[in-house]
């Protein structure tokens, strides 16, 4: 969504001004905020805990956030899982914003009078394929659920 409200943003200030693009924005941000919190579901907590408390009873001291930093830090170094995951994340993000970056350059040289028009079409693109991405991904993790019960870490990957 915010790939392409920034496609729109091109239009939105040629046609009401930056000052309204960015008041536009931010209230279709906070509606979608809204949408998500009425709609999202919480998932149960713990069902994927391997670490089960036995007691309740003993408190232990907090570990500072320096030493959970450098703990999660160890942990994506030394578990192969973690490691691949970031791996492939990053790779992942570099190429969409190389793409972010080069492609409206890249059509801005070529096509130098459809400025807007690019900025409508990328905005369609983004939109509809991160919905159809998201929608697909939230469905086959739902259908298969039952059967692979890590089918939602499997599907983000």
């Amino acid at each position: 969504m915010g790939g392409a409200l920034s496609s729109l943003s091109i239009v939105m200030i040629t046609g009401v001004g930056w000052r309204w693009m960015f008041r536009i924005i931010g209230i279709i941000g906070i509606g979608a905020g809204i949408v998500g919190l009425i709609l999202v579901r919480e998932p149960v907590r713990g069902a994927f805990d391997t670490n089960k408390k036995t007691s309740t009873l003993v408190k232990t001291d907090k570990p500072s956030p320096l030493v959970l930093f450098l703990r999660a830090c160890k942990e994506i170094i030394l578990n192969p899982t973690c490691r691949w995951v970031c791996i492939a994340g990053s790779f992942r993000f570099f190429g969409g914003y190389a793409i972010g970056y080069y492609m409206p350059s890249y059509f801005g040289k070529v096509y130098p009078d459809e400025s807007t028009l690019y900025s409508v079409l990328n905005s369609f693109v983004v939109s509809v394929g991160g919905f159809i991405s998201a929608m697909s991904g939230g469905i086959i993790s739902d259908k298969f659920e039952h059967r692979f019960p890590m089918i939602k870490a499997w599907v983000c990957m």
